[in-house]
């Protein structure tokens, strides 16, 4: 009997050293994607209490009273200091880019310091306000999560990777409820690379996370209240000028963090995440709506879609407060906060648009959905992924031309003409 469990496990492990879809890196892809899912689903319940012990009950779409406006910030950025000294870390990494390095160095394993301060510190920031996503912190966990699975049943190196992979698309899959965005962008931005034998372990593990949270958090997203529309081709001009204008945007927004991050590099920590608090806070004192995660802006363009104003000052107030909060090292995400700016940016495109009488503003829902994919396209550099994002976020097959015609030049301008890099790779 001993000798047949040894031969087994041996058989097991030759299995998972091949690289090769073998029915044992299925399985075991998706025991890494169960784990990774329901550790991000206990990471979300966290954020949502959190939220309301600190009065907002209303996702960010009321405005907190002036000194809760001012306190949350800077009490996170003291919260984030007490939780990084008490962890003992010798450097405090976090987030995508982190992750992309550990695969390349250590199969995806992360030291356990690591994610014990991005699951607390992603929490403090995001229930604060940081202008910032949920979507860095549960990448960094679902890697974690899975890898820490294949640590303790000593598999093999190259399958422990592939278990990082398959936690990183279930965790974003559990975070956002899009298991096909998830696979490809794991491919297109953590792998860089596509192989089948990762890409069904890692299918299997998308379509774990999307069923959990489905049965956990129902079906609906972030974006169910926009409901993107077939646009008329006499518009593809000005989804094409959109594109140009989301991707001229994206490089500012990714020029602005890195500065940020290269200026403060040799800064004290202390000081760098007091900064990004102040910023934030005194930030939403005199523009309530400019506190929140990313996606909290969505609803507030849509609620002010009429007023040029009002549009114009969240987006400068979007765009610093995230490049200052990421640049400065606050434990949260580039893509939600992105897909705000995005949002922003198309609806005074839009905005403009209507007072020209040029289109009708009952096309604003697309036309935002479309800002956040060319955005991300040329912040991140994976188009596909951000095709595939928007389309599942709203549920509208509708809008894949038009995106395909912002994706192209967005991407164009920001990798050919401004020579700019994916974001997470020139963090690393």
């Amino acid at each position: 009997m001993q000798f047949s469990r040894q031969a087994i496990i041996k058989r097991a492990r030759k299995q998972l050293a091949a690289p090769t879809t073998t029915v044992a890196i299925c399985l075991l892809g998706l025991l890494g994607g169960i784990v990774a899912a329901l550790f991000i689903v206990v990471f979300r319940f966290a954020i949502d209490q959190s939220a309301y012990l600190v009065g907002n009950v209303t996702h960010w779409q009321q405005p907190l009273p002036t000194f809760s406006r001012f306190a949350l910030p800077v009490g996170a950025a003291l919260a984030l200091f007490v939780l990084f000294k008490l962890s003992r870390a010798k450097r405090v990494r976090l987030g995508i880019p982190y992750v992309i390095h550990r695969m390349k160095q250590q199969y995806g394993m992360l030291p356990w310091r690591s994610t014990v301060n991005q699951f607390f510190g992603g929490i403090i920031a995001l229930a604060a306000g940081f202008s910032v996503g949920r979507e860095g912190p549960a990448v960094h966990l679902g890697a974690a999560a899975s890898t820490w699975l294949g640590y303790h049943i000593d598999t093999p190196k190259n399958a422990v990777r592939t278990l990082a992979a398959c936690g990183i698309a279930a965790a974003i899959a559990a975070s956002f409820n899009t298991p096909l965005a998830a696979m490809v962008l794991v491919m297109e931005v953590v792998l860089r690379e596509y192989k089948v034998h990762i890409f069904i372990p890692v299918m299997l593990a998308a379509v774990a996370g999307s069923i959990i949270t489905d049965q956990i958090f129902g079906p609906a997203t972030e974006l169910t209240l926009l409901k993107g529309q077939e646009l008329p081709e006499s518009q593809f001009g000005f989804v094409i000028l959109l594109g140009i204008s989301v991707g001229i945007i994206g490089v500012l927004f990714k020029k602005l963090m890195l500065d940020v991050m290269n200026t403060v590099k040799d800064t004290a920590m202390l000081t760098r995440l007091l900064f990004a608090g102040l910023i934030t806070a005194f930030l939403a004192v005199i523009i309530p709506t400019s506190l929140g995660p990313g996606l909290s802006t969505i609803q507030q363009v849509v609620q002010f879609q009429d007023q040029q104003a009002v549009l114009l000052t969240l987006l400068l107030a979007k765009l610093v407060a995230s490049a200052i909060a990421l640049g400065m090292g606050t434990p949260g995400g580039l893509i939600g906060a992105a897909f705000g700016v995005g949002a922003a940016v198309a609806a005074l495109f839009v905005n403009i648009l209507v007072q020209y009488q040029l289109i009708g503003a009952e096309h604003l829902d697309s036309y935002i959905l479309l800002g956040m994919a060319g955005i991300l396209a040329a912040c991140i550099h994976a188009p596909m992924a951000a095709l595939l994002a928007i389309v599942e976020l709203s549920g509208s097959v509708e809008i894949i031309v038009p995106a395909m015609l912002v994706i192209v030049p967005a991407y164009l301008i920001s990798s050919q003409l401004f020579r700019s890099k994916s974001v997470f790779i020139a963090q690393l």
